[in-house]
This record gives structure tokens, sequence and C-alpha cells, in this order.
């Protein structure tokens, strides 16, 4: 979504946890919209046995050191 522009953008950050196979889960995703945002993290909620954590952002986030 480059043309949106990063402050123009809702990013999920989604970990947790399913067990057939067993597997640990990290997931970044960006949307439009906060409703699309909350609607993935509805879904992911819904597919992992445990979530560690689950929320939305407004904005891109480049990380800690801003490498991305």
């Amino acid at each position: 979504m480059k043309e949106d522009g990063a402050e123009n953008v809702y990013q999920a950050f989604v970990t947790g946890y399913f067990s057939d196979p067993s597997r640990n889960i990290s997931s970044v995703a960006c949307f439009r919209t906060m409703e699309k945002c909350q609607a993935y993290l509805n879904f992911m909620r819904g597919y992992l046995e445990l979530t560690r954590s689950a929320s939305c952002q407004h904005g891109y986030y480049k990380g800690l050191f801003g490498w991305f």
C-alpha cells in the first residue's frame, strides 16, 4: 500500500500458538481501515489455539531501529 502512505495504514500484530502441527506464529499485516485490521485480528484469534498478543495500530511501524 505504498500509495496510501505509511501514516494512512493500520498495522496488525499477532502472536500465538497452535498444536497441529505444533507451531508458534507471529504475523504482521497492513490494512486500509481499522475495521479490516480488527477483522484480521478476530480471524487470527479463531485460527490460533492461544493468542499471546493481538493489536492494531495506526501508521506503519518501522521497527525499533527503523530497519523496515
